[in-house]
């Protein structure tokens, strides 16, 4: 199945090249370049927190940035394939960059158009979670902070809960590995037939940023593939999306005990109008936290419905789920996590968003004591420039 796949990105690769071998570079255009971007200030209130252990409190009172600058530079040859490279800046970080990200770099990487279809090479999303995410839940319905459903941000996950891992299933619907879900890869997608499109995707190591050497397959995941296929269509006034993802990866060579990492998600949506409703599942199996370590999976599942209204330069969003994951292995029950989110947003100028959030959060430990137990309302209200 391997090599199939490899002989297939080769032969498609081969295609692209002979179709650039046959065009006029005298034509074509030399490339440009444009800058976009968003800025997002939020203040909010967290309300009612449970305070059961030390390290879980936080300030009532606080304020959110979320900051990106795009630089797309673009390019079209005479025979019409056209070139899109982008990288994002981040504005605001977390302090907490993942393994092997120096950089405040989020993504960068490069795409190539043709009658062929779509070749992404650099650091982004893998095709599960591209065909996922405009289908599943939230982040097809969300329309306040973030325009996800980060409840994290205003009531945080107790120390030890897996809530607290990026890519965690606990609070994430989509097919994402863990941590590095950036890293290097190689990803296809056909043309889009019907309203279906297939894509596939490589990626030869899981740290991000690490272009000095070949990849290794001793201490980090490795040789992931990722496959997925949606559908969007829009039959008169109702429009339907259905995606589905599945991801793999080889565990470390030296850690012969640790398994293999599998995720899967379906995504679903129904618009009319300017009403949307969308779903989501994902299931996680045995995830380690730590390449090389048995201590902690992030084996698990999750689901989120939410529903969407848009009416003039208002619309309003409602979305609900509920995550769990084993966490610490030798523990018995799972890390849980419930949340649910209200948001109203207006456009009050050319690419300027007004918007308030109603938020709780629920997370309950595997432990019988409190110290990875954390609940909590927040109220918050923000701006948000696109430009």
């Amino acid at each position: 199945m391997k090599k199939q796949l490899l002989a297939t990105t080769a032969l498609v690769a081969a295609g692209l090249l002979g179709q650039i071998g046959t065009a006029d570079a005298q034509k074509a255009q030399a490339p440009k370049i444009e800058i976009k971007g968003s800025m997002e200030m939020t203040v909010g209130l967290t309300i009612g927190q449970d305070e059961g252990a030390v390290g879980n409190r936080v300030r009532g009172l606080d304020i959110f940035n979320e900051t990106e600058i795009h630089f797309i530079g673009t390019a079209t040859l005479d025979n019409g394939i056209s070139f899109r490279a982008v990288v994002e800046l981040e504005g605001d970080g977390d302090g907490t960059p993942a393994p092997g990200i120096n950089d405040p770099i989020d993504e960068s990487y490069l795409i190539i158009r043709g009658a062929f279809g779509q070749l992404t090479l650099g650091s982004t999303d893998h095709a599960a979670v591209q065909m996922v995410t405009g289908n599943a839940g939230s982040f097809a319905t969300q329309v306040g902070q973030n325009l996800t459903f980060d409840t994290n941000d205003w009531v945080p996950a107790p120390p030890g809960h897996v809530a607290g891992r990026g890519g965690s299933p606990v609070n994430d619907p989509r097919p994402r590995e863990p941590v590095n879900d950036d890293a290097e890869k190689i990803t296809y997608y056909t043309p889009r037939f019907e309203g279906f499109q297939f894509g596939v995707s490589y990626t030869p190591n899981h740290e991000q940023d690490q272009n000095a050497s070949a990849a290794t397959t001793d201490s980090v995941y490795n040789e992931g593939w990722a496959f997925g296929l949606n559908f969007d269509r829009k039959f008169d006034q109702v429009g339907i999306g259905i995606g589905v993802g599945y991801a793999r990866e080889h565990a470390p060579e030296s850690a012969p005990t640790v398994p293999d990492d599998s995720t899967w998600a379906v995504g679903a949506s129904i618009s009319y109008m300017g009403f949307k409703i969308a779903g989501a599942y994902r299931k996680q199996n045995d995830r380690r936290d730590t390449p090389t370590s048995n201590a902690t999976s992030l084996e698990g599942e999750r689901w989120e419905i939410g529903a969407q209204y848009v009416w003039g330069p208002n619309a309003v969003s409602f979305v609900y789920g509920e995550g769990k994951a084993r966490g610490v292995v030798a523990n018995p029950g799972n890390d849980e996590l419930k949340n649910s989110m209200i948001a109203y947003r207006r456009e009050i100028g050319p690419g300027v968003f007004w918007y308030g959030n109603l938020l709780y959060a629920n997370y309950q430990g595997e432990d019988n004591n409190s110290l990875d137990d954390n609940k909590a309302f927040a109220i918050s209200s923000g701006v948000r420039l696109n430009f």
